[in-house]
């Protein structure tokens, strides 16, 4: 709390910020990621709602319909997910995993270098994050497919939109990585059939949300050699409990929701100028669309 008010001040001397738990009613705004109900009853006349992040599912289910609610957008967020990716996506290329076991039995055997123009990256979602991912993947000499909903060309790379636009991009992904807002639309999205889209021996990345991929169906197909691997860093439930598969999986790299963490300092800046934007009655950038679900 100290540091966020420290934060905040910096960009707005006269805030005033405390713990909603100790807030007394009457607050004109609330800066929240995971906020109970309990929240919004005691605080009936919020003016508008701050995400601490770009994704807003967990804030939408209480939050309530005429509440303006404002999402993160980036806030230093996309960088660290580019890295997380092309690390991944750079350890399975170079094979790092194999010669790490190898160097534990004393064994000497070089593999022959793949090419990177038969790695095609496939990215779900191209926003604010999915873009900056998909340039940095495009840098390091990948070529790149896109998957949005609206018909948007983007220079460079191959687009894809829609229903039918997924599944003419599957068979063309090496590795997929998932970037999508969780939505109804997007729920278990990533299931048995998208899976068995890609090319035998593609990968998977998810950095969006647990709840779009299902877990049997990811076991399975790795199970069965459908997926090479996959790099999870968001689960259905978090942290993700101890007897979970994924853990042991050899074919799975588990991270604790470290892709893109939201750093204070920036954030702290966009929430200061949003918030000075919207008590001044001027257009804010990252309002929700309640429909469209971000």
């Amino acid at each position: 709390m100290q540091q966020w008010q420290a934060a905040l001040a910096r960009h707005m001397p006269d805030i005033r910020l405390e713990a909603w738990e100790a807030a007394p009613a009457g607050a004109d705004y609330a800066i929240a990621w995971k906020p109970p109900a309990l929240l919004f009853q005691q605080q009936p006349d919020l003016k508008a709602m701050f995400a601490l992040g770009a994704g807003v599912d967990a804030l939408i289910a209480h939050c309530p319909a005429t509440l303006p609610l404002i999402r993160l957008e980036d806030s230093g967020m996309a960088t660290q997910m580019a890295d997380y990716a092309t690390r991944m996506i750079l350890d399975w290329f170079y094979r790092d995993a194999d010669y790490r076991q190898q160097q534990k039995q004393a064994k000497w055997l070089p593999y022959a270098l793949d090419d990177k123009q038969q790695w095609p990256i496939g990215i779900l979602g191209l926003g604010q994050l999915g873009s900056v991912v998909a340039q940095r993947c495009q840098s390091l000499g990948f070529p790149v497919h896109g998957w949005r909903n609206s018909p948007e060309a983007i220079p460079g790379m191959t687009t894809h939109w829609g229903g039918a636009g997924l599944q003419e991009m599957l068979p063309h992904c090496k590795v997929l990585i998932n970037l999508l807002p969780l939505t109804p639309q997007t729920s278990n999205l990533i299931n048995r059939d998208v899976l068995d889209r890609l090319p035998k021996g593609a990968f998977l990345i998810n950095m969006a949300r647990g709840a779009q991929v299902v877990d049997e169906d990811l076991l399975a197909a790795l199970d069965r050699g459908q997926l090479a691997g996959a790099a999870l860093d968001v689960f259905r439930q978090e942290p993700l409990p101890a007897t979970h598969p994924f853990w042991s999986h050899p074919a799975i790299r588990v991270t604790p929701h470290v892709a893109g963490i939201t750093p204070l300092h920036d954030a702290a800046e966009q929430i200061a100028n949003k918030l000075q934007a919207f008590d001044a009655g001027k257009p804010v950038s990252g309002l929700v669309d309640r429909e469209r679900g971000y």
